[in-house]
């Protein structure tokens, strides 16, 4: 005797995703987030989702960094919609410009607490294109050589790197624009010039 098994129809399972998060302060607090999966090819996730917490929740402790933590010193993390907004500020305002108008208008739960977040957003940002344009802090000089040598590969400003034997490596600066200026105001035929240089 044959028993034959029938698989479903896809279109009538349901594919369940689930991942965890785990609270700093108290690892067995856990949160659950359960979103449905479509059973499409395209493997898109529902809008729904549904959040389950686990344990007992503490207030929170201090910052990592913190040098001194105490109890009553509480790390609340910053929103996400807050740090994107700064960024934005930060391309063209100064730290104050950016500050000022978030404590201004912002609610108190999403406004940053003092100067000093704007101030590690702007050093984050600065790291970050220092390092896609391959000028990372260096810390020694063999990191610097390496860095400017780096430099001559894409920027504009570091045409050439010349490296000898027994002799500090020279680096040559100078954009296309520095060189047309003495060569229109200098040599014309009409009117001439005299070049000076300032060795100071």
């Amino acid at each position: 005797m044959y028993h034959m098994i029938l698989s479903p129809d896809s279109r009538s399972i349901v594919i369940i995703t689930r991942y965890y998060s785990y609270l700093a302060a108290n690892l067995s607090y856990k949160r659950r987030v359960s979103r449905l999966l479509s059973n499409s090819s395209d493997d898109t996730v529902s809008n729904v989702a549904v959040f389950e917490y686990f344990g007992q929740h503490v207030q929170g402790t201090s910052h990592g960094n913190t040098k001194r933590p105490t109890d009553n010193d509480i790390y609340t993390r910053m929103p996400a919609a807050t740090m994107t907004k700064i960024n934005k500020l930060l391309t063209n305002r100064s730290v104050k410009e950016t500050y000022n108008p978030l404590i201004t208008n912002d609610d108190v739960a999403t406004a940053p607490c003092d100067s000093k977040v704007v101030c590690n957003v702007k050093a984050a940002v600065r790291r970050e294109t220092n390092r896609t344009r391959g000028r990372q802090h260096c810390q020694s000089f063999a990191d610097e050589v390496h860095a400017v040598t780096n430099m001559a590969q894409n920027d504009d400003f570091v045409p050439a790197v010349v490296i000898n034997r027994n002799r500090v490596p020279s680096v040559i600066l100078y954009t296309e624009q520095q060189l047309r200026d003495p060569r229109s105001f200098c040599f014309d035929r009409s009117h001439g010039s005299v070049l000076r240089f300032d060795k100071t």
